[in-house]
């Protein structure tokens, strides 16, 4: 699921309906790993999602922790790698991107984890 960041409205059902908004599920996976992996977007200028354009190198993620006691999230960047240059260049223009967090599994494992229906969560 992706967090608008522009401030459009989310399709997600009520708390009361027995589900969580996304942030109440980003914030559980948070809690619950206390570390995650990025991908940033491109935005199109009528607000949609470019999804051919993800700034993220699989064999190269961003990973970040969460403080437990602050809960802060720190994102490892590493400016001198340019996948990760990609992915700061788009956190530096928030209007123009999205962020999306989830599990930090190495990449060969997920096609395994989606065979076995074990696959990790994802916010």
């Amino acid at each position: 699921a992706m967090v608008d960041v522009e401030g459009g409205k989310i399709n997600e059902p009520a708390p009361d309906e027995g589900k969580l908004y996304v942030s109440e599920r980003a914030k559980n996976i948070f809690a619950a790993h206390h570390r995650f992996q990025l991908s940033t977007y491109n935005r199109l200028p009528d607000g949609r999602d470019d999804m051919t354009a993800i700034h993220s190198d699989p064999s190269e993620p961003i990973t970040g922790l969460m403080d437990p006691e602050t809960c802060n999230v720190i994102l490892q960047l590493h400016p001198e790698n340019r996948s990760h240059a990609h992915h700061l260049e788009n956190i530096t223009r928030l209007a123009s991107s999205a962020l999306v967090a989830g599990h930090i599994d190495p990449p060969p494992l997920i096609p395994i984890f989606s065979r076995v229906g074990l696959m990790p969560p994802v916010v």
